[in-house]
């Protein structure tokens, strides 16, 4: 099977999901017995009935993948152009000796950076 082909997980392409094998179909349905048993015949008929309600998991993750992705840009993207502009002001040739030397103003400041961002 080609590791590109398969269906994309709304343009994320470290994200692929390749098709099943009957093998995994087996283990889903098994596990959605299981779940069914678990949860009760009156609460797995309300979610039958209405499974939109409960499937929000998938949007979740998506939201929370798009979050990661901006926070980890604008972080690299404010650290590089941060540390250059703010290096010659500072003595330092260019934003790696100003990250080198300051490094323990730098890892918090980048730490910061990605938690307010995300």
């Amino acid at each position: 099977m080609n590791p590109i082909v398969g269906k994309g997980d709304l343009g994320y392409s470290f994200r692929m999901q390749a098709p099943r094998s009957l093998e995994e179909v087996d283990i889903l349905l098994a596990n959605q017995r299981l779940l069914k048993q678990a949860v009760g015949p009156e609460q797995a008929a309300v979610i039958e009935a209405c499974p939109e309600k409960f499937s929000d998991a998938d949007a979740f993750r998506i939201y929370h993948a798009k979050a990661r992705f901006r926070a980890t840009f604008t972080t690299i993207a404010a650290s590089i152009v941060g540390c250059s502009v703010a290096a010659p002001f500072l003595g330092f040739s260019h934003g790696r000796q100003l990250m080198y030397h300051h490094r323990m103003l730098f890892v918090p400041a980048c730490i910061g950076t990605w938690v307010v961002s995300y």
